[in-house]
């Protein structure tokens, strides 16, 4: 089997779970009852509506990531391994970039990097856990490109679920609107960006099976298509945001997205290009 279109009973109970995650914060967010202080105390310890959204995003991430290791026969321990290596360095770098780019005011502020509640980047986290995972591939001497696709489709399915946490919250608020979909946030109607992104990231996890449901991707494809899809739209996303910080109008997020729009852009050209070659070595000689 090469290709994603085949699913175990896993897969099903994932599937059935997201998908009422998504029909659930929509129904609550068109009727504005999204609860963003719901929690529940056990003693000492107190659970969050956004702690279980987070616990679902790193549960289901890691699920796709070994579904995808299982389907394209990929070693499984260094793939996993890679996998945390890139989620415990993304999850720090977010942070880190968040202050940077976000509140440049805490910089100099040890305990700001220490506090994550100051901040979370999803950019940040990409790019830091890119590295982290190139680094961990290039250690164990694994194909990049490969082990980057692995990753992409468990951050994509994982990162449903981590904005649903992020609707329920409200911590993406627009600018105000009267749009079909905006959410009352603080007494007035905006549009709630992690809710966008909710949906943004469940389309593209579907282009992904609709795509390669019969063929497995080309080394870096998935990637390529989620840079192509997610980083255009998430560049239209930002001028709706409030109260961001601008460098030369733009926002860091915007700034991040245009560099992916142009990885994504390099990575289709030259992947036409192998295609290109690919067909011509199959033309037969034509030898008079």
């Amino acid at each position: 089997m090469t290709h994603l279109n085949k699913f175990s009973q896993t897969d099903y109970v994932w599937a059935a779970l997201l998908a009422v995650t998504v029909i659930l914060v929509t129904t609550l967010n068109a009727f504005n009852v999204l609860n963003a202080a719901a929690s529940w105390s056990f003693g000492t310890l107190t659970i969050t509506t956004f702690g279980v959204f987070v616990t679902l995003n790193l549960l289901f991430a890691f699920h796709l990531i070994e579904r995808w290791i299982r389907i394209f026969d990929l070693p499984v321990e260094k793939m996993l391994w890679t996998g945390i290596s890139a989620a415990i360095i993304g999850f720090l770098g977010s942070h880190v970039f968040s202050i940077m780019f976000y509140y440049p005011n805490l910089t100099n502020s040890w305990e700001a990097y220490l506090d994550l509640r100051v901040g979370m980047s999803s950019f940040g986290g990409i790019i830091t856990g890119a590295v982290g995972a190139v680094l961990a591939l290039g250690f164990f001497r694994l194909n990049i490109l490969q082990g980057l696709d692995a990753l992409a489709y468990g951050f994509v399915g994982g990162y449903v679920f981590g904005r649903a946490g992020c609707a329920f919250i409200h911590d993406h608020p627009g600018t105000t609107t009267d749009f079909i979909f905006a959410t009352l946030i603080d007494g007035q109607l905006r549009h709630d960006l992690g809710f966008y992104e909710m949906w943004l990231m469940l389309s593209i996890l579907v282009v992904f099976h609709l795509r390669f449901r019969t063929r497995a991707p080309a080394a870096g494809e998935v990637m390529m298509v989620f840079f192509l899809i997610y980083a255009p739209i998430r560049f239209l996303f930002d001028f709706l945001r409030i109260n961001e910080p601008r460098y030369a109008g733009l926002t860091p997020g915007q700034w991040a997205a245009f560099a992916f729009i142009l990885v994504g852009v390099t990575c289709w050209v030259r992947q036409l290009k192998q295609n290109k070659r690919d067909k011509a070595s199959f033309l037969p000689n034509d030898e008079g």
